[in-house]
């Protein structure tokens, strides 16, 4: 992987995009060595004829299934335009799977299905943003393990 170590990704994403590919980039919240600023700035480097559409687009918040409504139990947030979008997870590191597996399972199975709405979707209350989440959950971090998904075949 050397030669894609701190590489600019900005044109490689750009060109994803523009093909029509949908693409859908993540961050834990608390991630020290790629943060959500971070994340924010490279993506308003896009030269996307949509990008104005997609920042002004609404960040809803979102649940795993296994959590209540409570602002303290958002999985996070994710925010989207056309084929592009941005999911934020919360009292999550670098390694968001295993930060937050069940908030990490639920995007996944969102952006793989297609389904554009999160389960029990809340819209923050009063502009709420990632400091206003984190004075509501508080620092306490937790790791949930989840039993293998049922039902599903694995090849052999």
């Amino acid at each position: 992987m050397q030669p894609s170590f701190m590489r600019d990704g900005v044109s490689q994403v750009q060109e994803m995009i523009d093909a029509g590919l949908s693409v859908n980039v993540y961050g834990g919240q608390v991630d020290l060595i790629v943060d959500t600023l971070c994340i924010q700035g490279w993506m308003a480097k896009l030269t996307w004829g949509d990008l104005s559409g997609f920042q002004a687009a609404t960040r809803t918040a979102f649940m795993s299934d296994d959590q209540t409504q409570s602002p303290a139990n958002w999985a996070g947030f994710v925010q989207r335009y056309k084929n592009l979008a941005f999911w934020q997870i919360n009292k999550a590191g670098h390694m968001v799977p295993l930060d937050q597996p069940a908030a990490a399972e639920t995007m996944m199975v969102k952006i793989i299905t297609g389904d554009r709405a999160p389960p029990r979707a809340v819209n923050p209350d009063n502009g709420a943003d990632t400091a206003d989440f984190a004075r509501k959950a508080g620092t306490k971090g937790t790791i949930h393990v989840r039993s293998p998904l049922t039902g599903v075949k694995l090849p052999k």
